[in-house]
């Protein structure tokens, strides 16, 4: 959250016989703060797992990685159940937080065959319906956790 402030300064130039006396006014922007001030808080998963679910700082939080897997570390079976299954593990995670996927600032998307990357776009745009999209990086990778064909990162608003 941003705050607008005002300040006043004052500039005195003495002459020989009169002062000139000049007023100028500049906005300030300045994070309010509580949010400067804000320490990361952890969340860990409601499993055990060696790495919290989502970090917070300020307004913004940061979701771990996801991937198509169910509660039972099975992964979904092709491609588009496997994203069907990573947006429903997003949804849960924000979820958990009060959010939806409309909170959804920046993702960061990991494929393993980048060719896919078109069906995920038209995969991960049917989610949202017409409420707007958050930004987006793809990269190639060579290999994800449990063999998956993609991967997940979030970041989103409170």
């Amino acid at each position: 959250m941003w705050w607008c402030g005002y300040l006043t300064l004052s500039i005195h130039i003495k002459g020989a016989t009169h002062h000139i006396h000049e007023h100028w006014t500049a906005r300030v922007l300045t994070r309010h703060k509580s949010l400067m001030s804000s320490e990361p808080a952890f969340y860990a998963y409601p499993f055990d797992a060696p790495f919290s679910e989502a970090v917070r700082i300020g307004d913004t939080l940061y979701l771990s990685g996801h991937i198509g897997d169910d509660d039972d570390g099975n992964l979904a079976q092709g491609f588009d159940a496997e994203v069907a299954q990573m947006m429903a593990n997003v949804t849960a995670s924000l979820a958990r937080f009060d959010l939806e996927l409309d909170a959804l600032i920046s993702i960061r998307v990991m494929l393993t065959d980048m060719s896919q990357l078109d069906r995920f776009h038209t995969l991960f745009a049917a989610c949202f319906g017409d409420k707007p999209l958050p930004v987006c990086s793809a990269f190639g990778v060579s290999q994800l956790a449990l063999d998956a064909t993609v991967e997940i990162e979030c970041v989103a608003n409170l």
